[in-house]
Parts: C-alpha cells; structure tokens; sequence
C-alpha cells in the first residue's frame, strides 16, 4: 500500500510542475509578443 501512495504522490507532483512550467512559459510567450 506504501508504494501506490508514493506513486500517487510523485504523479500530481509531476502533473503540477507541468501546469506550473507551462503557465510561466504562457506568460513568457505573452509578454515577448
């Protein structure tokens, strides 16, 4: 059961980091046109 948790865990993490790195490269694009 310990492995799933750690595996559910990692997945969101990833998941956020992907919206996080693609918001602030939205906003980069924005702002250089």
């Amino acid at each position: 059961m310990q492995e799933n948790y750690i595996w559910g865990l990692s997945t969101l993490t990833v998941l956020i980091l992907l919206v996080w790195y693609l918001a602030i490269f939205g906003k980069v694009d924005r702002s250089k046109r």
